[in-house]
């Protein structure tokens, strides 16, 4: 996946999560709402400098606009990325694994 789509996807989420219109957050950020679903869609590559507003705008520090892992879609890395977790965790934690996705998934 592209890194616009993936950051585009995780600001749509940011915004929605802090019930925020894509008009909203782009006056706070000083940015037309035409723009915002631009970046949002994947359509834009934003600037440093623009990434830096949207990120004041959502009050929120540079880096958390990158945190992309929760936007995977592709099936085997998020297997990977499960593998790497478990393999780190300790037979407690691994419990309360087993306990959530037996949740989940039954």
């Amino acid at each position: 996946m592209e890194i616009e789509t993936l950051f585009g996807r995780r600001l749509r989420r940011l915004r929605s999560q802090r019930r925020l219109t894509q008009q909203a957050l782009g006056d706070k950020a000083g940015l037309s709402y035409k723009y915002v679903g631009a970046i949002e869609r994947g359509e834009e590559n934003p600037s440093l400098k623009v990434v830096a507003k949207l990120a004041t705008a959502l009050r929120l520090e540079l880096g958390d606009l990158f945190e992309f892992e929760h936007e995977e879609t592709e099936p085997a890395q998020l297997k990977r990325k499960l593998d790497r977790l478990l393999k780190e965790a300790d037979v407690a934690t691994l419990q309360q694994a087993v306990k959530l996705l037996r949740a989940i998934l039954v």
